[in-house]
């Protein structure tokens, strides 16, 4: 597969695309079962990741709206309304108003940030895919907001409960946003397109949907680098001999974590 960056290939397509993306390697990481049933059925995506979406299409692609969603006026997703909807969905989102409503608010917000409203100004590539092939694995990586040329930036939107630093150092670690980010950076670098900084634009979900922006630093770059390194070795693997183990072989005794044992009490 030659390098290559497609610009108007739609969200759904560039999602059933077989190659293989940062959200699939952190699952294989974690455990190849899981990677390989989800691989064999396909799961819709959550509330919560669709209300994400909208966000993202609201802040960079407004223009996509009535093109991706379909809004339909109804309380709950359990009407009568909301499945008829879907029957005429013909490929689009489902949202409820409320939803677009709280989804306008987020990006509005995101926009009301002097940095952030500073640099969508710029001319940048928004949802642009690439696909490229890596030690003969096809992969795959969709940056949200990238500008290669002068500010060699990367920008990945996030929404979130909370968007504190340390509430999201936290969300790096454990939902492996770091992997994520050095695959998009490796992604640039091998289309022809290397970009020095990757950031995190981050929106809270609830009012007032406070806005935070935070630059990866090179330390979680490298764990980033190691972590999908190690993903792609093992997904070489799995696919050389047809295996996909779960966690362990066997009982594991576990360990009891510093933060959970009991203190003396004095």
């Amino acid at each position: 597969m030659k390098a290559r960056i497609i610009p108007d290939l739609p969200n759904r397509d560039y999602h059933a695309h077989e190659a293989f993306g940062s959200t699939q390697l952190k699952t294989l990481l974690r455990n190849p079962a899981r990677f390989h049933w989800e691989r064999e059925n396909p799961q819709p995506p959550t509330t919560a990741m669709q209300l994400g979406s909208l966000v993202h299409t609201l802040l960079l692609e407004p223009e996509r709206l009535e093109a991706e969603y379909l809004v339909v006026e109804a309380s709950t997703r359990n009407t009568k309304a909301y499945r008829a909807a879907l029957e005429e969905a013909d490929g689009r989102a489902v949202m409820l108003a409320g939803e677009l409503e709280t989804a306008r608010a987020m990006a509005d917000a995101a926009r009301a940030d002097p940095w952030v409203a500073e640099l969508l100004q710029h001319e940048a590539m928004v949802e642009h895919s690439l696909f490229w092939e890596e030690g003969g694995l096809e992969l795959k990586a969709r940056p949200d907001w990238w500008a290669p040329e002068g500010l060699s930036l990367m920008l990945d939107v996030k929404t979130t409960s909370d968007a504190s630093e340390d509430a999201f150092t936290r969300a790096v670690v454990r939902y492996g946003y770091d992997l994520s980010a050095a695959h998009y950076l490796e992604a640039a670098a091998l289309v022809g397109r290397p970009t020095e900084t990757f950031a995190w634009l981050v929106i809270e979900s609830s009012p007032p949907h406070t806005v935070q922006v935070y630059i990866a630093p090179d330390v979680f770059l490298e764990r980033g680098r190691i972590l999908r390194e190690r993903a792609l070795e093992k997904l070489r693997h799995c696919l050389e001999t047809d295996t996909w183990p779960g966690y362990a072989d066997g009982p594991i005794e576990l360990t009891m974590p510093a933060w959970a044992a009991l203190e003396e009490q004095l």
